[in-house]
């Protein structure tokens, strides 16, 4: 192993550590196979992160709106976590009270985070790939949670009844970033007694216009600007107190048991990365997929607060006096420029204080220059994941089921 690539080596222990928690779980009380079943996963520990998601999160999934979601369903929290943290977790009147409504699983990461060193990125990736894992042997969909995201009132309903009409099989977000100041704000008592576990769109939106995070900063390019983002992942522009926000690798947020099993997962990390090509090379259909833009319908937003710190030092954009050739350039360097990644790019999220605002205005931007990069003719400069990911879906996995039958669709 000492020469296996580094990156290599990292899928390799993703994958073992998966393995031992499906080998461990897989077999537990599978409950009434004909009721829909959903495992949410949420990787949490330590402080301020239990704080935001009891404060928050937690408070958006017990909402007398929110009671929806958990009726006729079976509903399973993996809850991926330290032995430090464990205690805190378990006596939040919260949490008893979500037990009430769901499952709780609680999964131990001190081996790898304490024990083995591994970055928390990795341990994220481990928990999210272990329940991916494990909704695939129980016929389960999937919900990605994360302890420092909130959502608007109502979220948590209009999801439950999307999930229920069965119109889409995966859901992405595009959450608003932001910063420290914005948790001082909404912890204001004065300006929000209600708190901040489901405040209306509205006002979760003006936070986010007065607070953004360094990192969202970093991704605003004005059309006469200067540089361009580190990670070619997400742009936005800010016109008259609107901010318009497109990514080509939105957060998927919902699985469903059906798209589970259409994944071609060629690495065990990055869900955002790899999910989109995945899901449609392995068949699915663009109409199944959908980015939740709307923020009258679904809006979540996370805290950055790592800003203060470790994050303070990192540049999270690079000069550049040819936004759109190095935002190509770029593009390629991270296999991101395909024509299934053309599907993200042109939609858009657009917040600003009046819920009327349907775009900035009517002239072109340097985001709509960044969606025609994305054209057929410009789309083939990364298609070479694209290729990969076919031949695997057309030949590799064929071949394997000739030779194992059906072996592998029944563990």
């Amino acid at each position: 192993m000492n020469v296996v690539d580094p990156v290599l080596k990292e899928h390799l222990y993703v994958l073992n550590k998966v393995a031992t928690f499906c080998d461990r779980y897989g077999n537990i009380d599978q409950g009434n196979q004909e009721i829909e079943t959903i495992f949410a996963v949420l990787p949490i520990w330590g402080e301020p992160y239990m704080s935001i998601w009891e404060r928050t999160g937690l408070r958006a999934f017990l909402a007398p709106e929110s009671r929806a979601f958990f009726k006729n369903r079976r509903v399973e929290f993996h809850i991926f976590t330290l032995s430090s943290s464990l205690k805190k977790l378990r006596e939040m009147p919260g949490m008893r009270a979500l037990s009430e409504l769901a499952t709780i699983r609680w999964f131990n990461l001190d081996d790898i985070i304490l024990v083995q060193g591994q970055r928390k990125l990795v341990a994220m990736n481990i928990a999210q790939w272990a329940t991916l894992s494990l909704a695939r042997i129980r016929g389960a969909g999937v919900l990605l949670v994360f302890a420092d995201m909130m959502y608007s009132g109502g979220s948590m309903g209009f999801l439950d009844r999307s999930i229920r009409a069965n119109a889409y099989d995966l859901f992405f977000t595009i959450d608003l970033q932001m910063g420290p100041r914005a948790w001082e704000d909404l912890n204001d008592a004065n300006r929000f007694p209600s708190g901040a576990g489901s405040l209306p769109a509205q006002d979760l939106m003006a936070v986010f216009l007065d607070h953004p995070s360094s990192r969202e900063l970093s991704w605003r390019i004005s059309d006469g600007g200067s540089h361009i983002p580190l990670r070619p992942a997400r742009w936005s522009v800010e016109k008259k107190g609107t901010v318009e926000i497109r990514s080509v690798a939105p957060q998927p947020f919902y699985l469903s048991r059906h798209i589970l099993k259409k994944l071609l997962a060629y690495v065990p990390t990055y869900l955002d990365y790899i999910i989109i090509e995945s899901a449609l090379i392995g068949g699915a259909k663009e109409d199944r997929l959908r980015i939740l833009t709307d923020p009258r319908e679904f809006l979540c937003a996370t805290i950055d607060l790592n800003i203060v710190g470790e994050n303070q030092k990192q540049d999270l954009k690079s000069s550049s006096e040819n936004i759109l050739g190095d935002t190509r350039k770029s593009l390629i360097h991270a296999k991101l420029l395909n024509p299934q990644r053309a599907w993200a790019i042109r939609q858009p999220l657009v917040i600003g204080r009046n819920h009327s605002v349907s775009m900035l205005d009517e002239s072109v931007s340097v985001l709509d220059e960044i969606v025609d990069l994305f054209t057929v003719g410009s789309a083939g400069s990364s298609a070479q994941l694209s290729e990969f990911l076919q031949f695997t879906h057309e030949v590799t996995l064929p071949a394997f089921d000739a030779v194992h039958g059906e072996e592998r669709h029944t563990r």
